[in-house]
């Protein structure tokens, strides 16, 4: 540095970045909670990546507006097989015992105003033989058709799958049979089936003239019956992947966001009593219950916030994104110049590990018993080429 300002103003933003995102000479004299495994690439954009009990892999990208590749990885990160198919590969999901792998696709318009279309739920073995696919025909793209109203859901042990289009629900076995069809008020939007598999949430929007106006919640058992039905009628709508049931069904959460920079967060119990709700400073994007049900997680656009189940904030941390949390981790996604950063946290907020990437973080899984960390990247541009990094538990 030539002058004492330049010296003074590089201290500043080194102490600065060192605040946000944590030092990595920190980290260097201390003991890391994880380590590098290994790194690989794949075809695509890395949309999805899910983990069974046995810490397989399974990983879902884009490689164009009409395709994409399913990967099954074992626990170290060796390629046990891949298939390219039909479709962008939006969400994948591996049962708790590795034998289903459903993937939830769409394709994308060429062109510049590009429209989602063709949604489809697929359904494989852990071999990759597909087993079934939901729709079978593909839907056309018109004016009148909202193609990006596709609800997908598949129950944790990959027995059961829902389907919701506009204000329908279906309900499908492992063979692809339908069981039950059931109308909600409102269109769905996202729908969860809760970890022990006896309920269903779906969060819905109301329309008038094609613009959202209302936010709607419903709880359903897995026989279809409608046990209540919340609405807003306050002009605020869904974002993001906000809804959750806590694992022992005992709880019900929702962000919504009115049409601005403001979100709420709603905690209902499985009675559908509001227990609290919390008003937040920008729209909410995620939300999930930790495995104990003793704290919740909400990520909005500016921060990810740490509640205690009675609504108390215990931590929040700035720019944290892309979201995964395990039974004694929280982890996120924070962009930082021309990079990102994974981070993550204990359940106290003390980040106990960092790594730092050149391509932006689509997604990342922990493994239930928090020992396996994954990540996947975007690449250069829309369709990759992607990478997958494995983080051991030290």
């Amino acid at each position: 540095m030539k002058t004492r300002i330049s010296i003074i103003i590089g201290i500043c933003i080194a102490g600065l970045a060192s605040i946000i995102f944590g030092s990595n000479l920190l980290f260097e004299e201390n003991v890391q909670d994880f380590v590098t495994l290994n790194s690989l690439d794949v075809s695509g954009q890395v949309h999805s990546i899910d983990i069974d009990q046995y810490n397989n892999v399974v990983v879902g990208t884009q490689t164009g507006n009409h395709d994409g590749v399913l990967y099954y990885f074992d626990e170290k990160g060796n390629e046990i097989w891949q298939k390219r198919l039909d479709r962008i590969l939006g969400s994948v999901m591996i049962s708790d015992d590795g034998n289903f792998i459903t993937v939830y696709g769409y394709e994308l318009t060429d062109g510049r105003a590009r429209i989602y279309h063709n949604n489809q739920m697929m359904v494989f073995d852990k071999s990759g033989e597909e087993l079934w696919r939901y729709p079978h025909i593909d839907n056309m793209v018109s004016e009148d058709g909202d193609f990006s109203s596709y609800t997908m859901a598949t129950s944790n042990d990959g027995l059961y799958h829902l389907i919701g289009i506009g204000n329908k629900t279906n309900f499908f076995d492992a063979e692809g049979n339908g069981i039950w069809e059931t109308v909600i008020s409102g269109d769905s939007r996202i729908a969860k089936i809760s970890k022990t598999g006896n309920y269903i949430i779906i969060a819905t929007q109301n329309h008038q003239d094609k613009i959202d106006y209302d936010w709607g919640l419903t709880l359903l058992d897995k026989d279809g019956q409608i046990l209540w039905q919340k609405s807003g009628n306050d002009g605020q709508t869904i974002s993001g992947d906000a809804i959750s049931i806590s694992s022992k069904d005992n709880y019900i959460l929702i962000g919504v966001a009115p049409q601005g920079d403001e979100g709420v967060l709603y905690v209902f119990d499985k009675s559908g009593e509001m227990k609290w709700k919390k008003i937040m400073p920008s729209v909410i994007l995620f939300t999930s219950f930790t495995d104990d049900t003793k704290n919740l997680v909400a990520v909005t656009n500016d921060e990810l916030r740490f509640y205690d189940i009675d609504g108390t904030l215990l931590w929040s941390q700035e720019i944290v994104f892309k979201p995964a949390i395990s039974s004694e981790y929280v982890i996120g996604r924070s962009p930082y110049e021309y990079q990102d950063l994974l981070r993550v946290f204990d359940y106290d907020g003390n980040q106990v590990f960092e790594h730092a990437v050149d391509s932006p973080i689509r997604s990342i899984k922990i493994s239930d018993d928090s020992k396996l960390l994954v990540m996947g990247t975007k690449g250069e541009t829309d369709t990759g080429p992607g990478k997958i990094y494995y983080f051991n538990r030290n």
